[in-house]
């Protein structure tokens, strides 16, 4: 026979069962990021931010702007004689252009007026300086001159020129020039109008700036 004594019993086993079963319950996912953020040595280690190597910035480049600033100076012969000591002693362009002046050679006659200057240059380290013509991805060509100019023509169209060709030479990069603009190379004049060797002055920063 149930009595109020035994109900009374039953009812509060129950109420302690289920206060037991509640108590087993996991925390709610709130109450867990409560607890995480009030202990931080709970929570995982944030990924470092990584930042890229920043990328230097290229040397900036003088270039000639015109004749004036393609003149041989000592400081310049020095600088270059350091960096290049195989050219030391090289002829100068101007210089050889001055002693082929004074063969007196006739004007258009492009032969002879190679075999006056392969005679003079030939084998020797030459600095050419000039506007550069027909830059390819190969190689360019430079005008030496072999009679001067008359007096009277301020424009120069009255000397005679031979075309010389360039190919193999360091730092040269046809994308930063376009034909007309002036350049210094020195190279090694190979004879026939051929040079194969050399060195792009203006663009390695050898002409006005020493390289660091």
């Amino acid at each position: 026979m149930i009595t109020k004594t035994s109900l009374f019993a039953i009812g509060m086993s129950g109420a302690l069962l289920a206060l037991g079963c509640q108590s087993k319950k996991e925390p709610a996912p709130n109450a867990l990021a409560q607890i995480a953020s009030s202990k931080p040595s709970l929570m995982g280690a944030k990924p470092a931010t990584v930042t890229p190597p920043s990328t230097p910035a290229k040397p900036s480049i003088r270039r000639p702007s015109g004749q004036e600033d393609l003149v041989l100076t000592a400081e310049r012969r020095a600088r270059i004689e350091a960096a290049y000591p195989e050219a030391k002693g090289f002829l100068d362009g101007a210089e050889l252009e001055s002693r082929l002046y004074e063969r007196r050679l006739p004007r258009g006659k492009d032969t002879k007026a190679r075999a006056t200057l392969d005679a003079l240059a030939q084998g020797k380290w030459v600095l050419f300086t000039g506007n550069i013509m027909n830059p390819t991805k190969d190689g360019f060509e430079l005008a030496l001159r072999y009679t001067p100019r008359d007096a009277k023509d301020r424009l120069g169209l009255t000397s005679t020129w031979l075309g010389i060709e360039f190919s193999g030479i360091s730092g040269y990069d046809s994308s930063q020039y376009r034909a007309g603009e002036p350049i210094a190379i020195l190279a090694r004049y190979d004879g026939k109008q051929r040079a194969v060797a050399g060195y792009d002055l203006v663009l390695s920063n050898r002409w006005f700036v020493e390289t660091p």
